[in-house]
């Protein structure tokens, strides 16, 4: 429970990735609600298989970033690692104005 930022990565070839994020979320409920309050980014993977007319629709809240990324080619990977970076920089500023 001390992470600070979740990761959600799902299969962006799956047939149902909304069930799969919604699988992910209510585990995740179950196990402790409090996590499901920090910050989430959803990375949809295999985006190197997809063709270019592949789209991922997913029912997100407002505060949840989607990324698109490739293990295999590195597509989006820098740029998931620079938005994890800046959103725990975001953390750590924001605890630094207001130490509890």
């Amino acid at each position: 429970e001390r992470t600070r930022v979740l990761l959600f990565l799902i299969d962006g070839l799956s047939p149902h990735p909304q069930e799969d994020l919604d699988t992910l979320k209510d585990e995740l409920r179950q196990y402790s609600e409090r996590l499901l309050k920090r910050p989430r980014v959803v990375a949809l993977t295999k985006m190197d298989l997809a063709g270019s007319d592949h789209r991922v629709s997913l029912e997100l809240d407002t505060d949840v970033q989607l990324i698109e990324i490739s293990s295999l080619t590195g597509q989006g990977l820098r740029a998931l690692v620079f938005l994890l970076k800046s959103i725990l920089q975001t953390l750590e500023d924001k605890e630094e104005d207001d130490p509890a």
